[in-house]
């Protein structure tokens, strides 16, 4: 028999080191078709976090992203460099708040 433990330690783990609470909300930026979705999804179901979602104009890197941001309120979000660079200026308005976890 095989055990499959390694999703339910991945959670765990996740929730402890990025401190995911409750009231965290973490925004699905993966595409299904990606391992990151996984992480993104199983890690707000385990802690009962919010799983903030957008339409594929509203995940594009830049002005759009910010404002899903925002708008969402996220607290926790995974992105590659490439988009996590879009969220400097020129694009930032004086009253962003980052989420609290940015993991890249």
């Amino acid at each position: 028999m095989a055990v499959h433990q390694g999703l339910c330690n991945l959670a765990k783990t996740q929730i402890r080191l990025f401190d995911v609470q409750q009231n965290s909300r973490i925004l699905q930026f993966a595409s299904l078709s990606f391992d990151a979705s996984i992480w993104e999804i199983v890690m707000s179901i385990c802690s009962g976090a919010r799983l903030g979602m957008g339409t594929a104009e509203s995940l594009r890197p830049g002005p759009d992203l910010i404002e899903l941001l925002q708008k969402q309120g996220i607290t926790h979000v995974t992105l590659p460099p490439s988009a996590l660079g879009t969220l400097t200026k020129p694009f930032n308005p004086p009253n962003l708040v980052f989420p609290r976890e940015l993991v890249h």
